[in-house]
């Protein structure tokens, strides 16, 4: 605070009015504010998005397009600054389009070279390795979705608890002893099916 009568010859910071500060303070305040939304729109021109701690950012200008979209049409890639693509959807699909269609001819041949040197094999391999799995798989699934046409037609009612805790809020799993007989399955929770295995 500056004393009426105060005697310095130049004024210092401690010699000021009250009210000089504080309109001195707001200046700088405005000045600062400017000066940020001024750089938040040379960012925005030059397409870049606002920080990730900016949660204020709702829109942003496509490199490609140059035209400014809210957040929701660019895609999410954590590599960027602010967590999204620069380019907004449409481009980018746009840029794949055309490069797959330029060259198609080139992702056809090397489709076709990797499968006539490993895909034949690779895929024979596999079968061999894993045909118990795959079988077991094949006929789980086919009984599965006999069952699941029962159930439509009315003729299998489905227990609306699990068989081992009746708990019935919980969402339940058709376990089968033989996929020969399709009606008789045991209904259990994800629980009891992991503590069954």
């Amino acid at each position: 605070m500056c004393k009426e009568d105060c005697s310095c010859e130049v004024e210092c910071k401690n010699c000021k009015c009250e009210e000089s500060q504080e309109s001195q303070e707001a200046q700088e305040a405005q000045e600062a504010q400017e000066a940020q939304e001024s750089a938040e729109v040379t960012k925005k021109k030059r397409g870049r998005k606002p920080s990730a701690l900016d949660s204020t950012a709702t829109h942003m200008i496509c490199n490609v397009c140059k035209v400014d979209k809210p957040m929701n049409e660019f895609n999410l890639d954590r590599s960027k600054r602010c967590g999204h693509q620069y380019t907004c959807r449409e481009c980018s699909n746009a840029i794949v389009t055309k490069h797959t269609a330029e060259n198609y001819e080139a992702y056809v041949a090397r489709e076709k070279s990797w499968y006539e040197s490993k895909g034949k094999n690779y895929y024979k391999k596999y079968y061999q390795k894993n045909k118990k799995a795959l079988l077991y798989n094949q006929k789980k699934f086919t009984t599965i979705k006999k069952l699941k046409k029962l159930i439509e037609a009315g003729e299998y009612v489905k227990p609306c608890s699990c068989c081992k805790c009746f708990d019935s809020s919980k969402k339940l799993y058709a376990i089968f002893d033989s996929f020969e007989d399709i009606k008789n399955v045991r209904w259990l929770c994800y629980k009891c099916k992991k503590s069954e295995k």
